[in-house]
């Protein structure tokens, strides 16, 4: 994990695995020219961004004092809480972040992304709601009535019943 040159100019988050088993390499790097976006808390519509760590080296001081957990190498924002689905079910009417809210929200997920079952017998996961279809438009963070920008790709929000997806 480092901070990289990217494409199109500046630097941006970039994780590169290598498989020593197979004697292969692949790399991600969270840059605009991937398309990586910041979100706007007032209207969701996104503005292409580069995201880069908060801090360069690891060490007790430097640990975010807002957060749960007490993290060395973080990036500087949260890059999502998103899972792709292939398909949803399971509607939620009405939903119940905005009564009025004609678009359509689901509770269940169908993807490659999404396991069978939870990952221990003492956490069974309840659903994945928020799920919305690519191009929906749903309520957003300014409250009922408002919306967010179309959806890219069909899927689900961290869970919003239960503060995670658990599987």
């Amino acid at each position: 994990m480092s901070d990289a040159p990217a494409p199109g100019g500046g630097d941006a988050f970039e994780v590169v695995i290598n498989d020593l088993t197979r004697h292969t390499s692949g790399y991600l790097q969270a840059c605009a020219a991937n398309g990586f976006q910041n979100t706007s808390v007032t209207n969701c519509a996104g503005t292409p961004f580069n995201f880069q760590p908060e801090f360069s080296t690891a060490s007790a001081s430097n640990v975010i004092p807002w957060a749960a957990i007490q993290t060395d190498i973080t990036t500087e924002f949260e890059t999502g809480h998103w899972e792709s689905c292939t398909s949803l079910s399971d509607p939620l009417t009405p939903n119940p972040l905005d009564p009025a809210d004609t678009g359509g929200a689901y509770n269940e997920c169908a993807g490659p992304y999404e396991n069978a079952g939870p990952p221990d017998s003492g956490s069974p996961e309840t659903g994945d709601a928020m799920c919305y279809y690519a191009g929906d438009t749903h309520p957003g963070y300014d409250g009922p009535g408002t919306s967010t920008q179309p959806d890219l790709t069909t899927g689900c929000q961290d869970n919003f019943f239960q503060n995670g997806d658990l599987d």
